[in-house]
């Protein structure tokens, strides 16, 4: 299990371009800060300690905003706590895994991002979404499947990731057909596309 924080001040995100660790999952990419949890920590005693040692600050007021299941590969899968922060002390300091730079939220998008951090940002940006639900099963860099709260796998039943990272043509239409069906509870917000066109959030006109 993991952490990820996003930090705001000002319009901001502390954003983290990874470009110093070596075999790094995560490198040539913008991401938050954060990290795994160790021996006995829950997930906030993980984010105040992780804040801290990559950027410097003291977590003072932070929000748990959603669970990503992200799955990377056959037979691997790894549950990520996401947090957003409003409220810190202590000065901004070099991180050894990479480049922190404070970055505008509408400049975000234009990042190098991983295509599910795309999806799930906006709805950080949601007081009305005060907690979500996502899986994202990617192959290498690519996301094959995006889905929101329950949303069926293409994989079939019980959404085994081997399959998914081994699926067919037809397996990728299966893909977008459910991603399209992958809606929230309450029916406001959904995934629309798939690997070949790309992903994207689709909000309700009674949400907005």
């Amino acid at each position: 299990m993991t952490t990820l924080c996003y930090i705001e001040q000002d319009g901001k995100y502390l954003m983290l371009y990874r470009n110093k660790k070596k075999n790094d999952i995560n490198e040539g990419k913008w991401i938050g800060v954060g990290g795994h949890l160790e021996g006995t920590e829950s997930p906030g005693e993980c984010l105040l300690r992780e804040v801290k040692e990559e950027t410097g600050l003291t977590l003072t007021s932070w929000q748990f905003r959603g669970i990503v299941t992200f799955v990377p590969g056959p037979d691997q899968v790894e549950y990520m706590c996401v947090y957003t922060a409003d409220g810190f002390s202590g000065d901004l300091r070099e991180c050894s895994e990479g480049e922190l730079r404070w970055i505008p939220k509408e400049e975000v998008e234009s990042l190098s991002l991983w295509e599910g951090d795309r999806l799930f940002m906006p709805l950080l940006l949601r007081e009305d979404v005060p907690f979500f639900s996502m899986k994202l099963v990617y192959e290498g860099d690519r996301l094959i499947y995006a889905g929101l709260d329950g949303g069926t796998s293409p994989a079939g039943e019980g959404g085994k990731a081997e399959n998914a990272a081994e699926r067919s043509e037809n397996a990728a239409e299966r893909s977008e057909n459910a991603a399209e069906r992958a809606e929230n509870a309450a029916g406001r917000v959904r995934i629309a596309g798939g690997p070949e066109e790309g992903w994207r959030l689709v909000w309700e006109k009674s949400f907005c």
